[in-house]
């Protein structure tokens, strides 16, 4: 009896200590990434120790910072990282390219078709829209984000290129700045709906999703739910009754 009672024993602590380790691999999802722009994070560790996949994800899930690790086959180093990068990213520059594991769950907004209103003259080729829906981000780059001209109710919209189901949009406020800029990220409208606009910026017709009075706060998170979940081609983020500009640096949708 004691025999058995020891057998069955270990084989509980089995099953709880290797399905927890199961768990947080799944936490994980695979992207490359260059590794320069790794080695650019704001926050970063390297590791000096031998690969595995579950040890490393143990170890970016215990940081609250870490969003994503790479691993360095040449050196066998482990790279911890609060980059963002959503599971749809595409690396431009494979050769260079690491492999990691992010934090980040597959969103609709990543890849997604975006129009809007014009970037800033000063911030041509730079501060664009694309940088919204690229799937990735350094929560201190300002290069980052989409700078819109100043102009009646600046807004953008994105194309998912077909009807999803979706209940959450967030996106970051410009991570630093001037107060003027960083408070103007505020009176934001959010609106949906399977059709295309009659005419672009003018988006009566849509649903309404959500709002956000604001004003943000530098580098803020901001959130919008709704009240049950919508399906929509389209999703809209406009500032309303006011001659400005509004400055964020990306943007998931769930």
């Amino acid at each position: 009896m004691k025999t058995a009672t020891a057998s069955l024993f270990i084989v509980v602590l089995v099953g709880q200590s290797w399905a927890p380790c199961l768990a947080i691999t799944n936490l994980f999802h695979r992207v490359s990434v260059s590794a320069a722009t790794v080695s650019a994070s704001q926050r970063l560790e390297v590791a000096p120790e031998s690969f595995s996949n579950i040890k490393s994800s143990i170890i970016c899930s215990l940081r609250e910072w870490c969003d994503l690790w790479c691993h360095d086959q040449t050196t066998d180093q482990c790279f911890y990282s609060d980059l963002i990068v959503m599971p749809g990213y595409s690396e431009p520059n494979l050769a260079d390219a690491l492999t990691c594991y992010t934090r980040r769950h597959p969103d609709f907004a990543t890849g997604a078709v975006i129009e809007g209103t014009e970037v800033h003259p000063v911030y041509a080729g730079v501060r664009e829209k694309s940088n919204l829906v690229d799937g990735i981000y350094d929560r201190k780059s300002m290069s980052q984000c989409f700078d819109p001209n100043e102009l009646n109710d600046p807004w953008f919209m994105l194309d998912f290129r077909a009807p999803v189901t979706f209940r959450l949009v967030k996106f970051f406020a410009q991570p630093g700045g001037a107060a003027f800029m960083i408070n103007r990220i505020s009176n934001l409208e959010l609106r949906v709906s399977v059709s295309p606009a009659a005419t672009p910026g003018d988006f009566s017709a849509f649903l309404v999703f959500g709002f956000f009075t604001g004003p943000a706060i530098a580098g803020q998170e901001i959130i919008v739910e709704g009240a049950s979940p919508v399906t929509a081609r389209f999703v809209t983020v406009q500032k309303m009754g006011l001659t400005t500009n509004f400055q964020l640096c990306h943007i998931e949708v769930y």
